[in-house]
């Protein structure tokens, strides 16, 4: 924008217009909730580590770890962390944080695979962590207090000193790219090669994003006795194909303070219909039942509060997002 041809009383005029408008900005911010924005989750070992898990997928997710945090207010990074100890193989680190997301289909070329992402995302209800894992004497942060990264600090020949990141292993991202977070919704993992038996391993959960409707971000972890690889082909046993459905509700309903951690599944915890959705994204069948979920909301004279937290008495929690708001191709 630029201002050189307005004369002086009305630059000032305008700027005065704009303090005088309704929006104070207060969208920008994270809410202040009863989420802690650091959480330092510890295992039954005398220690205070998780075990490392295996055994069936029924044996998973009645170990599989959930709880919540809130948003930072300082400015820091917030996040979840966690140790365990080396067992001389591999150990897989997988973490789901809520809910599920899609790029929605707008094109009307491509493949009929692609037609089940037609309908657009609930943005509201996604939220976003970033997964690295050392070994726990490299970690920087204060378990429960802060959150910190695996850089040290090497001094060259030259005495320059140069930062460099001793993580464990390499995060997975879409389609198992390497060295790639995995973005909003979606699960991050990563697999601890041959650990050092006894060794004291930290996974810290930085929080990326929590999601828009009430900055309590939930997520599930896996802390798995073996690679991911493996914990992939014991879950997909469990008859459901996809990474989402490997954790399953982690769309956590808030109550107050009581942010966990949980242990195990429990359907009872998470938004109604949480669960159901979850499985539909990794049929994939989105489409049919985003079509529904809209088609039911009219039926009862309801409509979808995507930017709310709760149930207002006028609208209800949708998890899919408005299909209003979806641009219609050039000549479509």
């Amino acid at each position: 924008m630029r201002f050189q041809n307005l004369a002086p009383w009305a630059l000032t005029a305008g700027l005065l217009g704009l303090g005088g408008c309704d929006y104070d900005g207060s969208f920008l911010f994270a809410q202040v909730t009863d989420a802690p924005p650091v959480v330092h989750i510890t295992g039954d070992s005398e220690e205070g580590h998780v075990v490392p898990i295996s055994g069936t997928s029924e044996d998973i997710r009645a170990n599989t770890i959930y709880l919540e945090v809130g948003a930072a207010q300082s400015g820091a990074v917030g996040g979840a962390t966690l140790t365990f100890e080396g067992t001389g193989g591999d150990v897989c680190i997988w973490v789901d944080p809520e809910l599920a997301h899609w790029n929605t289909k707008i094109g009307s070329q491509g493949s009929s695979a692609e037609d089940v992402y037609r309908f657009p995302d609930n943005l509201y209800d996604d939220g976003d962590v970033d997964l690295y894992v050392g070994m726990s004497v490299y970690y920087t942060g204060s378990f429960g207090e802060t959150m910190g990264d695996f850089f040290v600090m090497h001094e060259d020949s030259l005495g320059n000193k140069v930062p460099i990141e001793l993580v464990a292993c390499s995060n997975r991202g879409y389609n198992n790219a390497p060295n790639a977070h995995a973005g909003r919704g979606a699960p991050e993992y990563c697999s601890v090669a041959s650990t050092s038996p006894g060794v004291s391993y930290t996974a810290a959960l930085h929080t990326f994003s929590t999601p828009l409707d009430d900055d309590r971000l939930a997520m599930g972890i896996i802390v798995f006795d073996g690679s991911c690889n493996q914990l992939k082909n014991v879950m997909s046993s469990s008859g459901l194909p996809g990474e989402e459905c490997i954790i399953k509700g982690e769309a956590i309903q808030p109550a107050g303070d009581d942010v966990g951690p949980w242990i195990g599944f429990d359907e009872s915890r998470t938004w109604a219909g949480s669960v159901q959705f979850e499985e539909a994204f990794c049929a994939p069948d989105l489409f049919t039942y985003c079509t529904a979920e809209a088609k039911q909301m009219a039926d009862n004279g309801l409509t979808c509060s995507w930017n709310d937290a709760g149930h207002d008495g006028e609208g209800e929690r949708c998890f899919c997002g408005d299909p209003t708001t979806v641009p219609v191709p050039a000549g479509g």
